[in-house]
């Protein structure tokens, strides 16, 4: 019987194992947060031909400006290709692609741009190399901090990768497994003893 369940669970690992390989989509929490705005987002993307770059295929989230909350209406432009939005004199870029560089999580060149609240302010958030990864952020914003809407301001940026159900399942499973291997060999030492 035990030697059964044991190629039953290792047949369910391995097919599990091959779903997780294959899965393409993820999703991801972002988080950006300057002196009057944050931003708290999750996006869904999908790991582009390249096996590197992740695009953004939607975002949902709220926007907290000033003592405002605004829920995000959408993503800007084509996902994977660059592209701008001139307003008020100043341009936006973005082109809403994660990179994975090494295994750290960060904005292309150009990075993402949504748009929130009653007025449809733009958020572009970027990494700037100068002052370190996923810090910066240009916006029409009015409550933007320090330098005004349109000007970078810098702030505090996360990427993170949220765990797909099938990671989720592989890990049950193998602490189901450990469970079962415990639970043998206490049977086992009690029977010789």
């Amino acid at each position: 019987m035990s030697v059964k369940f044991f190629g039953i669970a290792v047949a369910a690992a391995l097919s599990v194992g091959t779903l997780a390989s294959k899965a393409e989509a993820s999703v991801f929490d972002i988080t950006y947060t300057s002196s009057n705005v944050t931003l708290d987002l999750v996006a869904n993307a999908t790991l582009d031909a390249n096996g590197v770059d992740y695009d953004i295929t939607n975002v949902s989230g709220t926007v907290l400006s000033g003592a405002n909350t605004y829920t995000v209406d959408g993503l800007l432009g084509v996902t994977g290709t660059a592209g701008n939005v001139q307003t008020s004199g100043n341009t936006f870029s973005f082109d809403n692609v994660i990179s994975n560089v090494g295994g750290v999580l960060q904005w292309t060149g150009d990075g993402l741009a949504i748009t929130a609240g009653p007025s449809d302010y733009v958020y572009n958030l970027f990494s700037d190399s100068f002052y370190g990864l996923n810090n910066a952020m240009l916006t029409s914003d009015p409550n933007a901090g320090p330098f005004g809407s349109f000007e970078e301001t810098l702030g505090v940026g996360t990427i993170s990768a949220v765990p797909e159900a099938s990671t989720w399942a592989m890990m049950i499973l193998g602490f189901l497994g450990l469970g079962f291997l415990g639970y043998r060999r206490q049977t086992n030492s009690a029977r010789y003893a």
